[in-house]
């Protein structure tokens, strides 16, 4: 029997955030498929995504999940399932509780077989919905690269605005912002 777990959903799409056992088996995706009843957890994103994912899995997700259990989904990758094939289609997250400032980060990536259909920006609003719901947050971040258009679009789409250019490890990069009254 299937122990149950902790998803959202919006009309295409559930989400489900990864908690410290799932990411365990997640390089084994036919156990993890199992163990969610999902027909695939299998992503493939292409680079620069892959090695980013890789390197968030062991250095930041599975040490916080195991460090905070109770509050996993803010640590976490949560799975975006396409209800119509039960299959997942991509990966979103947020990058720890909110800070001082109320604000949290968000990233994402859809696989490349189901990109330039809108499910990024549904996964992102049922996630901004249910971030917003919790009483400490104020705000959402995300970073983009300059030349990233189609991410760039889907953070329109839910209400980010561009705050402007930061210069990070990666480099240049461009920082948007969503209150919680946008």
């Amino acid at each position: 029997m299937q122990k149950p777990f902790f998803y959202i959903e919006s009309e295409r799409l559930k989400l489900i955030p990864l908690d410290y056992d799932h990411l365990c088996v997640y390089a084994q995706p036919e156990k993890l498929s199992l163990i969610l009843g999902i027909r695939n957890c299998l992503i493939e994103t292409g680079e620069p995504f892959d090695e980013a994912f890789n390197e968030a899995l062991e250095n930041f997700w599975k040490p916080m999940t195991q460090a905070h259990p109770e509050q996993y989904p803010w640590f976490t990758n949560w799975l975006i399932v396409l209800k119509s094939e039960n299959a997942t289609i991509g990966g979103i997250g947020l990058s720890g509780l909110p800070n001082d400032a109320g604000e949290t980060e968000t990233g994402y990536a859809t696989d490349i077989k189901y990109r330039n259909r809108g499910y990024m920006s549904e996964a992102l609003a049922c996630l901004c919905e249910w971030v917003f719901q919790q009483p400490e947050v104020k705000a959402i971040i995300a970073h983009t690269f300059p030349d990233g258009l189609i991410s760039q679009k889907t953070l329109t789409n839910n209400g980010f605005r561009l705050i402007g250019p930061e210069i990070t490890d990666d480099g240049e990069v461009l920082l948007w912002r969503k209150t919680i009254s946008e």
